[in-house]
């Protein structure tokens, strides 16, 4: 049997394009039927044969959020998106790297660090609330200003919400790339002094660091801002 590696749960929903499994087996399924080779078509998807394209396009739409369905990754982005039609209905929704990164947690926020081991805990240093990306647009007081141009435009105060303006994603898009770069700075410092914490703790107890205790350990690589 032939594994074919999928694109993560998050990505695939984001960038609004079918996981590479998806893809090969209409791919396949389509040239059987311009092979004049309906069974073999059938075989891969019931019916394939006999759809037009519209009929194709709803099997692929079904059996791809049935894919997402499956999983209980990519929690951030299916809060956004509930299924991958309502993420093609936002067209303009272009997923650069800092969209990606927004929309799918995956970036530099304390929610995600701490998940990894990287930060202490997922709250904000500055206002205490979790440190996921919707607290950090719409209620964190260490953002860009123009982040603070969406908070007035988003009266819900939800990324779900926000994203669905195409008048305001230009606003919106910039917005989440100078906050993405800022917090890129202070996320770098916070990685480097965690893991400088772990080696001092490793050498002075001669055991593995217990994530959550203590305070970090800041040398001269992770000067104060």
């Amino acid at each position: 049997m032939v594994h074919i590696r999928t694109r993560p749960w998050r990505l695939s929903l984001i960038i609004a394009e079918p996981p590479i499994h998806l893809t090969a087996v209409f791919w396949a399924a389509k040239y059987f039927v311009t092979k004049g080779k309906p069974l073999e078509a059938d075989s891969l998807i019931a019916g394939f044969s006999a759809m037009d394209k519209y009929q194709r396009k709803d099997v692929l739409y079904n059996l791809w959020d049935q894919w997402l369905a499956g999983s209980d990754k990519g929690r951030a982005a299916k809060a956004i998106f509930p299924n991958i039609r309502e993420r093609l209905r936002c067209k303009w929704v272009d997923p650069t790297s800092d969209t990606i990164r927004i929309l799918s947690g995956h970036g530099p926020f304390g929610t995600y660090l701490y998940d990894r081991t990287l930060s202490q805990h997922p709250n904000c240093l500055t206002d205490g609330l979790r440190d996921d990306p919707n607290n950090v647009v719409f209620d964190c007081f260490d953002v860009p200003d123009a982040m603070y141009d969406i908070r007035r435009r988003v009266e819900s105060r939800s990324l779900s919400d926000a994203v669905r303006s195409e008048s305001d994603w230009p606003i919106l898009s910039g917005a989440f790339r100078a906050l993405v770069g800022s917090r890129e700075v202070a996320s770098l410092r916070l990685r480097v002094s965690v893991r400088h914490e772990m080696v001092a703790y490793s050498l002075i107890h001669g055991q593995l660091y217990p994530l959550g205790i203590g305070e970090s350990i800041h040398t001269e690589l992770c000067p104060a801002s």
